[in-house]
């Protein structure tokens, strides 16, 4: 009879678990009470605590191991991702060294042919000057001689001469640009290895 009312108090206090967990605890208990031979009320309650504080230890106790257990599994869950992340790392490092190559070959082109425009350009505003220059030259001293030759030598030289001061400021433009677009480059870059280490 004690026995009876002591199990009913404590799945009373017991409320807060599920039925199963409830009804493994009463079991768990009504054998002990078994077990240990307690029959009066005073005796359960000397061996095991009141009904009321023994719930609330089923109860912290369970809700402890529930907790531990999600624990566990996020702590599972998120070296399982950390794994899998990286693994996906390892075995395509090869397919990123090659975009990687790529876009490092492509830039260096793009650089290198922007490089090469300006430097053509330079060629031709160095040579329009020289060949100004020294049409000028010649066309002075065919004057006397030969006008005409003459006129075409000094005709040619202002052409020439007016051709290297049209693409001068191009030049300036350019290399303005070619500067602007590496420093825009190296900046994207940068950032990109900053965005990803971190």
């Amino acid at each position: 009879m004690d026995k009876q009312r002591y199990l009913e108090e404590l799945a009373k206090y017991l409320a807060p678990l599920s039925a199963e967990e409830r009804q493994d605890a009463i079991d768990f208990y009504s054998e002990m009470i078994d077990d240990a031979g307690l029959v009066t009320w005073d005796a359960m309650v000397m061996k095991l605590g009141k009904p009321e504080s023994l719930a609330h230890k089923i109860v912290g106790d369970q809700e402890g191991s529930k907790e531990t257990s999600s624990q566990l599994t996020r702590r599972h869950l998120n070296a399982g991702t950390l794994a899998l992340i990286l693994l996906v790392i390892v075995i395509t490092f090869p397919i990123w060294m090659i975009l990687l190559g790529i876009a490092f070959g492509i830039v260096v082109a793009i650089i290198g042919a922007a490089f090469g425009v300006i430097m053509g350009i330079i060629s031709t505003i160095m040579v329009g000057i020289i060949l100004g220059i020294t049409n000028i030259y010649i066309g002075i001293l065919m004057a006397t001689t030969n006008p005409a030759v003459s006129l075409f030598y000094i005709g040619i030289a202002i052409i020439a001469l007016a051709i290297a001061m049209f693409l001068l400021p191009l030049i300036w433009f350019g290399f303005k640009l070619l500067i602007h677009w590496m420093v825009e480059l190296i900046q994207w870059i940068t950032k990109k290895l900053h965005r990803g280490g971190h």
